[in-house]
């Protein structure tokens, strides 16, 4: 659990006129650092982009086999299996539109797209 007093330490970021965000500046500090706290090595952001590409190929395979077993059997036309169909596509969007944002900023080793790019992987992913 997180205490007050840890919650009270954690500064608060500003939006200023120019659209950035800006943390606070204490009275005597003079430059905020831009190193980050933590470092992450490269056979993590490797072993990760190496795991969204086997999600992307699964996923893609598994739910077009979905829909490919639906569309080839007219017994499966009922109303259960259009709400799957309808995951699968889903899903499908999700996989195509979604992950490639993950694996190419993981393979790179950071955030290649930048502010602009944001607001699209959150909305594949919402």
């Amino acid at each position: 659990m997180i205490s007050a007093a840890r919650i009270a330490e954690v500064p608060y970021l500003v939006v200023n006129h120019k659209e950035t965000l800006t943390p606070p500046m204490a009275p005597n500090a003079t430059s905020m650092p831009t190193e980050p706290d933590i470092v992450i090595s490269s056979s993590v952001y490797a072993s990760y982009g190496a795991y969204v590409v086997l999600v992307l190929i699964f996923g893609l395979s598994q739910n077009l086999l979905t829909l490919y077993v639906f569309y080839s059997d007219r017994r499966l036309h009922s109303m259960h299996n259009y709400f799957i169909v309808g995951l699968s596509l889903a899903d499908i969007g999700m996989c195509v539109f979604g992950n490639w944002m993950i694996i190419a900023s993981s393979f790179s080793q950071h955030w290649v797209f930048g502010r602009i790019g944001l607001p699209f992987l959150n909305f594949y992913f919402t």
